[in-house]
């Protein structure tokens, strides 16, 4: 699977994470696997992801740079990814075995994330909708 493209089996556990790039308008592309790693961490743990959380260790070979992931903030699993010419492709191919592994993890996050909308708070009395202009020190009324 070339760098930047999201495996096709991915597609119904993440839905269609199209972002904007700085190519343009006509120019789309999903986030990689690292970002969608995080953002499935994120949803399942329901807070940021704090250094840490996701660890990765690089092994050099003849061939290339393989990579493992270890997805602390979840269970503790780790992943290795297949064998790539750079240490970030290295990572992404790892977080891609994450994503496959995580596959009813995901669902459920999907599922549950369904079911929910997201709502702003309404306004109270101690934070009104509308800000209130203070009078300063040097005071001054309106007639």
């Amino acid at each position: 699977l070339p760098v930047g493209m999201v495996d096709p089996k991915l597609m119904p556990l993440i839905g269609n994470p199209i972002q904007m790039t700085s190519g343009g308008a006509d120019t789309i592309s999903a986030p990689d696997h690292k970002t969608q790693l995080v953002q499935f961490c994120q949803r399942y743990t329901e807070r940021p992801v704090a250094k840490g959380d996701i660890e990765y260790t690089h092994f050099r070979f003849d061939g290339g740079i393989q990579a493992k992931v270890k997805v602390i903030c979840v269970d503790g699993r780790e992943f290795v990814g297949e064998m790539a010419q750079t240490p970030k492709d290295a990572e992404k191919a790892a977080a891609a075995q994450a994503m496959l592994g995580y596959k009813s993890e995901i669902e459920q996050v999907n599922s549950k994330a369904e079911g929910k909308k997201r709502k702003l708070p309404m306004p109270t009395a101690e934070f009104p909708a509308t800000k209130v202009a203070r009078v300063g020190a040097g005071g001054g009324t309106s007639d």
